[in-house]
């Protein structure tokens, strides 16, 4: 397990929100995950083979990323909504201690669709950098 900063912009149309956090890193055998907390959530973002994205808390979800279509279950206070996943673009990067991850994607709830848009960059700190 190591430690690292990590950001993350999230938008989709007409809002945005982005934060930057300490998280720890999970090496496994088909890439990394980084855990981390932050605006009132648990995240877990996978790079490597399988990419996701998961969060848990008020609204719990996990989205593969990647290119292609999919399906999720969104958690919310008021009930579950099942959508459709929709990978328009995606990009990863793994350059020594620092990770890179851009994808676009659509949700397709039961009565419109939402594009959205998440980048996400990880770079290791050392034990005694104030993480």
């Amino acid at each position: 397990m190591k430690n690292f900063k990590v950001f993350l912009k999230a938008k989709t149309e007409g809002a945005a929100e982005k934060f930057s956090a300490p998280a720890r890193c999970f090496e496994e055998a088909d890439g990394r995950t980084f855990v981390f907390a932050a605006e009132g959530g648990h995240f877990r973002i996978h790079v490597g083979k399988e990419p996701y994205l998961e969060r848990t808390g008020e609204l719990s979800y996990r989205f593969r990323l990647g290119n292609g279509r999919g399906n999720a279950v969104i958690c919310t206070a008021y009930g579950d909504i099942s959508v459709g996943v929709e990978n328009v673009r995606f990009l990863q990067r793994m350059r020594g201690d620092s990770f890179f991850l851009k994808t676009n994607y659509v949700l397709f709830f039961p009565n419109f669709s939402q594009q959205h848009e998440i980048t996400f960059f990880a770079k290791e700190v050392s034990p005694l950098q104030d993480i």
